[in-house]
C-alpha cells in the first residue's frame, strides 16, 4: 500500500494546481489573460524594433523621443474621466468599446509615410488606452486575494509566449524587407486585436454594480479623485508616485535607445537583438512558472523589489560598459530573471492595500502620472543620448538605485489585505 503513496500525492498536487488554474482562468482574469496573449503576438513582431521604425520613416534620435512624448501626452488626457467611468458606470462597457477601437487604430501603423504621421498614430492609439484602469480593475475583482500573485504572474508569463520567437522573426523581416518588414508585423498586430475585441465582447462579465442611470458629472469626477488620494494607504501613494519621479526617465533611456545603441554603435544585427529579446523571454517565462508556487506566501515584498531594482541596474552597467552582444545578452537575461517578481509583487501589493470601489481611480491616477512624466521624460532621454549615450546610461542607472532605496524604507505591507 505504501507503494502507492508517492503517486497518490503527486497526482493530489496535481489536482490541487489544476483547481487553481481553473480559478484563475474561468474567470475575467481568464479573458483578459488570454486576449492579451493574442495581442502580443502581434506586437512582439514591431514593438522590439519601433525606434527603428521612427528612423526608417525620416525620424531622427530627438523625434524617437517626440514621437514617444506626444503618444504619453496624447494618453493622459482621457486617462482621469477613464477611470471615473470604471469605478461608476462599470468594467465592461468601456474595456470592449476600446478594444474595438484599438484594433482599428492598429491598421493605421501599416500606412504611415513619414514619422509625422506615425506620431499622429501613436497618439491616437495611447489616446484610445483609457481603458486601461477599467483592465487593472477587473483584473484585481476577478482574482481572490490568496489568488493575486499567481494570477498577475500568468498575466505577465502567458503573453510573453510568443516574444520566444517573433521578435526573431519581425527582426528577420526587418533585415529582409525593411519598412515593408514593419508594415506586415502591424498588419498582423491588427487582425490579432480585432481577434481579441471578439473574445471580450462576448466572454468579459461585470464584476461591479452599474449606475445605470447616472449622468456624468465633471465636478463629481474631480471630487472622487480628491476623495480616492485621501483614502488609499501612504504605500500605495509612494508606489504611484516613484515612478512618475524617478522610475520614467531611467526606463525610458532603454527603452527608447538601447536598440539604438546596440544596432548603430555597437554594429549589432536586428535578427540578433531579435534573439536577445526571445531569449530574455524564455528567461522570463522560466522564472514566472518557479514563482508560482511561492509568490502568494512571501513576505516583506518590498524588500524583494529592492533587490530587483539593484540587479537591474547591474544588468544596465554591464550593457553599457561590456559594448559587446554579451553585454547586451547579459542584460536582457538579468532584467528578465528578476521583472517576473517585480511587476506581479507590485500589482498584487497595489491590490492587497486598495478597496475595491477606489481601484479604477487608483489605476488611473497611477496611468495619468506614468504618462505625463513620460511625456517630459522621453525628449530628456532623447536629449541625453544624443549628448552622450554612456552619461544617459549612467543616469539610468542611478535612478533605478534610487528606486531600490525607496521601496527597502518607504512601502510596507498591508496588515490586512483588501477583496
Amino acid at each position: 500500500m505504501n507503494a502507492h503513496l508517492p503517486g497518490i500525492k503527486v497526482n493530489n498536487l496535481w489536482n490541487r494546481k489544476l483547481e487553481e488554474l481553473k480559478i484563475i482562468f474561468c474567470s475575467n482574469a481568464g479573458v483578459i489573460i488570454v486576449t492579451w496573449f493574442i495581442f502580443s503576438i502581434g506586437e512582439a513582431l514591431s514593438n522590439p524594433f519601433f525606434s527603428l521604425y521612427v528612423k526608417m520613416l525620416g525620424g531622427s534620435d530627438v523625434e524617437i523621443g517626440i514621437v514617444q512624448s506626444a503618444g504619453s501626452f496624447a494618453g493622459l488626457l482621457l486617462m482621469l474621466p477613464g477611470g471615473y467611468i470604471t469605478d461608476r458606470y462599470g468594467r465592461r462597457r468601456i474595456i470592449v468599446a476600446m478594444t474595438w477601437a484599438i484594433a482599428a487604430i492598429s491598421l493605421l501603423y501599416v500606412f504611415v509615410q513619414d514619422w509625422r504621421q506615425l506620431l499622429i498614430v501613436v497618439a491616437l492609439d495611447n489616446a484610445l488606452h483609457f481603458h486601461q484602469p477599467a483592465l487593472m480593475a477587473i483584473m484585481t475583482d476577478s482574482l481572490p486575494p490568496e489568488y493575486r500573485g499567481r494570477g498577475w504572474v500568468l498575466s505577465s508569463l502567458i503573453p510573453q509566449i510568443p516574444w520566444l520567437f517573433m521578435p526573431v522573426i519581425g527582426g528577420y523581416l526587418i533585415d529582409l524587407w525593411g519598412v515593408a518588414g514593419f508594415r506586415l508585423g502591424y498588419l498582423v498586430s491588427a487582425i490579432m486585436a480585432s481577434i481579441a475585441a471578439i473574445i471580450r465582447t462576448f466572454l468579459l462579465k461585470e464584476t461591479i454594480k452599474v449606475e445605470t442611470r447616472a449622468e456624468f458629472s465633471l465636478a463629481e469626477m474631480l471630487k472622487s479623485y480628491y476623495t480616492t488620494l485621501k483614502k488609499i494607504p501612504r504605500s500605495v501613494l509612494i508606489i504611484i508616485f516613484e515612478w512618475p519621479l524617478v522610475g520614467t526617465l531611467s526606463m525610458m533611456i532603454l527603452s527608447l535607445y538601447g536598440v539604438v545603441y546596440a544596432t548603430e554603435i555597437l554594429k549589432i544585427s536586428k535578427v540578433d537583438w531579435g534573439f536577445a529579446n526571445s531569449i530574455s523571454t524564455l528567461v522570463s517565462m522560466l522564472a514566472m512558472l518557479i514563482s508560482l508556487s511561492f509568490i502568494d506566501k512571501m513576505k516583506e515584498r518590498n524588500k524583494i523589489i529592492s533587490a530587483s531594482l539593484l540587479i537591474n541596474a547591474t544588468s544596465i552597467f554591464l550593457f553599457m560598459y561590456l559594448k559587446s552582444f554579451e553585454g547586451v545578452l547579459l542584460y536582457f537575461i538579468l532584467t528578465s530573471i528578476v521583472s517576473p517578481f517585480t511587476w506581479p509583487m507590485l500589482s498584487a501589493l497595489i491590490g492587497d492595500l486598495t478597496p475595491r470601489e477606489l481601484r479604477g481611480k487608483t489605476a488611473a491616477v497611477e496611468n495619468v502620472l506614468e504618462r505625463l512624466s513620460a511625456t517630459i521624460a522621453a525628449p530628456i532621454a532623447g536629449f541625453l543620448y544624443v549628448t552622450n549615450p554612456s552619461l544617459a546610461f549612467t543616469i539610468s542607472i542611478i535612478l533605478v538605485i534610487i528606486r531600490a532605496v525607496i521601496y527597502l524604507i518607504f512601502v510596507k505591507e498591508p496588515k490586512i489585505k483588501e477583496k
